[in-house]
This record gives C-alpha cells, sequence and structure tokens, in this order.
C-alpha cells in the first residue's frame, strides 16, 4: 500500500473541506443562519478527519522515529490541523459558531501552502544528525500546539473588541495596515524596492537552489495592493470624521469607501497569486511554493482583507451573533493560560535541543529572539489580567500584538532573515 500517495490525496480533501468550512464560516458571520453554521461545523469536522488520516498515514510511512512534524512541511500540516482541533474544541465548549470566520482560515492557508508544493519536496527524507533527536520532536509538537493557542486567543481578542463597541475605523485602519506589513515582508521588500516578486528556481529532481528569478506582474499588483491598504488605513480614520458630521458613510453604490478600498486590495493580491500560479506552469523550473512562508502570507492577506471588509459591512449583526463581551474576555484569558506554559516549554525544549545539536544552550538565532519577545508579551498579557487589573479592552489588545508576533516569529523571521532555522526549509 502506498502510505504517501494515500496522505497526499487525504491532504487535499482536507484543503477542499477547509476553504468551504472557511467561505461558509464568513457567510454565517455575515447572515446569522443556523443551518449555515451547523454545516459549516461539519466541513470542518471532515477536514479535520481527512488531515488526521493523512497526518497517521505519513507517520506510518516514516515509521515510529520519524513523527509527521520534523521539517517544514510537515510542521505545517501539523501546526495547521492543532489551530483546527483547538478551534473545534472552543466551540463545542462555548456553543458558538462566530469564531470559525476568523481561525480557520489560518489553518486553510497554512495546509494550502503545504499542499501546493512541488512533490519531490514532499517525500519523507532522512533526518540529518542534529535533527535526530526527540528533543526536537517535542519541541516542533509544543510549538505547534502553542501556536495553535494563540491563533484561538486572537480570534477571541479580535471577537472581544467587536463585541465591546470598538470603533469600526480603528478596526479597519489596524487590519489595513497589518496587511500592509504582512505583504511588505512577504518578499523582503522586493516589492517596494524593485517591483519584483521572487521566485526559488529548481532542478529536475525538486530540489531548491538559491537563485531567485524575478516576476514583474505580480510583483506590481502586490504593490499596488500595499498602496491600497495604506489608502484604506488612512481613508477610515479620515473619512470617519466626515460620516460623523454628516450622519452618513460616503458610499460608491452603497459601498462606503474604506472596505471597498480594502477589498480592492484582496482582489490585486488574489490577482498576483494567480498570475504566479500561471506563471509558475509556464516555468517547470520554478518552485511557486519553494517558500511556502510567502504564500501563507498571501493567502492570509487574502482572507483577511475579505474579513475586515465583511464585518466593517455587517458591523452591528455580527455583534448581536457573539456572545457576551464578558465571555470572550474569559475565553481568551482561559486560552492564553493554556498557550502560555506550551510556549515556555517550546523554549526550554528548543534550548536543550540546541545544546544536544550545536553545543550551546542559546545562540539569538533570529526565531529564537522573534519566540522570546512573543514570550514576553503574553507574560505582560498575563501579568497585566492578574497583577496590574487592566481593563478587558486594553488585555485584548495585548493578546492582539501577541499574535502578530507569533505570525512574525513563525512567518516573518523566515522571509527575512536567515538562521539555524533555515533547517526546516524545502
Amino acid at each position: 500500500m502506498d502510505w504517501f500517495i494515500l496522505s497526499e490525496t487525504a491532504f487535499k480533501a482536507a484543503v477542499i473541506f477547509y476553504l468551504i468550512a472557511a467561505g461558509l464560516y464568513l457567510l454565517f458571520l455575515a447572515r446569522r443562519n443556523e443551518k449555515v453554521g451547523g454545516t459549516a461545523t461539519l466541513v470542518a469536522m471532515a477536514a479535520v478527519i481527512f488531515h488526521t488520516l493523512g497526518l497517521a498515514f505519513r507517520w506510518i510511512q516514516g515509521g515510529i522515529a520519524h513523527p509527521p512534524f520534523t521539517n517544514l512541511y510537515e510542521s505545517l500540516l501539523f501546526f495547521s490541523w492543532g489551530i483546527a482541533v483547538f478551534y473545534l474544541a472552543i466551540e463545542r465548549k462555548y456553543k458558538f459558531k462566530a469564531g470559525g470566520a476568523f481561525i480557520i482560515p489560518v489553518s486553510l492557508g497554512a495546509i494550502g501552502a503545504a499542499v501546493l508544493n512541488p512533490a519531490g519536496s514532499k517525500e519523507i527524507q532522512n533526518l540529518l544528525p542534529a535533527l535526530q533527536s526527540y528533543w526536537l520532536h517535542a519541541h516542533v509538537a509544543v510549538a505547534a500546539m502553542a501556536y495553535a493557542a494563540f491563533v484561538a486567543s486572537f480570534g477571541a481578542s479580535l471577537m472581544f473588541l467587536i463585541k465591546d463597541g470598538v470603533d469600526r475605523k480603528w478596526l479597519g485602519h489596524y487590519s489595513n495596515l497589518f496587511m500592509a506589513f504582512m505583504l511588505l515582508i512577504c518578499d523582503r521588500l522586493n516589492i517596494i524596492r524593485h517591483g519584483v516578486f521572487t521566485l526559488n528556481q529548481v532542478s529536475p529532481d525538486g530540489s531548491v537552489t538559491g537563485q531567485l528569478v524575478g516576476l514583474a506582474v505580480p510583483g506590481k499588483l502586490l504593490a499596488m495592493a500595499v498602496v491600497y491598504f495604506i489608502i484604506a488605513a488612512v481613508l477610515y480614520v479620515w473619512l470617519a470624521k466626515k460620516d460623523a458630521e454628516s450622519g452618513n458613510r460616503l458610499s460608491i453604490l452603497g459601498v462606503p469607501f474604506a472596505p471597498m478600498v480594502t477589498l480592492i486590495g484582496s482582489a490585486s493580491t488574489a490577482l498576483a497569486l494567480l498570475f504566479l500560479v500561471k506563471q509558475a506552469h509556464a516555468r517547470p523550473d520554478l518552485a511557486l511554493f519553494g517558500n511556502p512562508f510567502k504564500i501563507i502570507i498571501l493567502c492570509l492577506v487574502i482572507f483577511m482583507g475579505v474579513a475586515t471588509s465583511v464585518i466593517d459591512l455587517a458591523l452591528e449583526r455580527i455583534q448581536e451573533i457573539l456572545p457576551p463581551a464578558e465571555t470572550l474576555d474569559s475565553m481568551c484569558y482561559s486560552i492564553i493560560t493554556i498557550g502560555f506554559p506550551l510556549m515556555t516549554a517550546v523554549i526550554v525544549t528548543g534550548m536543550v535541543w540546541a545544546k544536544y545539536a550545536f553545543g550551546e544552550y542559546w545562540q539569538w538565532d533570529p526565531k529564537e529572539t522573534a519566540s522570546l519577545i512573543t514570550w514576553i508579551i503574553y507574560t505582560g498579557y498575563l501579568h497585566a489580567k492578574v497583577s496590574l487589573n487592566w481593563t478587558p479592552r486594553r488585555t485584548a489588545v495585548i493578546s492582539i500584538i501577541g499574535f502578530a508576533s507569533v505570525v512574525f516569529t513563525y512567518l516573518g523571521v523566515n522571509v527575512i532573515g536567515p538562521g539555524y532555522h533555515a533547517y526546516a526549509s524545502f
């Protein structure tokens, strides 16, 4: 029995179900249709089942000493699985479905980027000597679950701010700035400096080389998307005063200016991704997904732009759907009390593994440093919550900043600078 083919088939099926589930959760958020919400949950559960089978098949293929999270491809799969499982557990505990619109797209982006990689990068290879350690297995597995918890806490914090009545202008303003920032770093600022998007060139055997190929059309589309998001961020703040004075939001065909520009930015990003797919298919020597972090960023920006616009246009209806603000605040705190010790364990197991593999506990590698910063931010959250008695709104902001740090730790570090964590590559 070919376990590799079975696992890849299961992962592809999971991607399809995650995509459907993400759309249904977003539709539920906008329409508040219980049948749609129930269907979204069932589809998400089906995705997790296929996802679990894929991981199991791959583990069987690799053997007991080769768990399915020892390289970047498998790490993405396991990280995505952890997010989805964590979310479904929360949905079952707290009896609400709106969180799926905020969390499931993250899971979809991670597994989608993994599955779309070249076939040659997915084969199970013998582990490097430095990776042949159970400390590494523990480190990666715990990291995936810690990040999954922080993704869930981000969703809870964002929903709290929406429910608590934070002005839509600030939600739109900071969301657009974050999307512009993520696009800028996804190609090491080459989008702005050269108007290009770089792809890794690969040899016939599927291995990725260091040569970079410029693709001007996708790069220009993404540069335009950055401009759109920055304009939208400015419009959210500037037009808020105009709207307050006139009593109506300035709009075109009934769609307010700011969310319309955000949607245009998302559309430009999606169009750039389509061009990348087209050009990569036309050039067999190019690996579109040679660096999956770029693709995850693009997918997240597309979904985040759509979600930002949907939240803006249906804000009052969404506020009615969400649980009480106190419940969301309590949920966020409970999730972080789970994620924080896991993140502590990530740092500790990473130090032990580094000592075993490289002879030193700490080397100030970029990802080590970013992980420490993330840990400090969530330490600040717990301190502000328990000792300083900060208001829930202020601690929710810390939680969202912590999530931004998680995104940078997991995605940004890998596309900006090298480090010995670069072993986790295709």
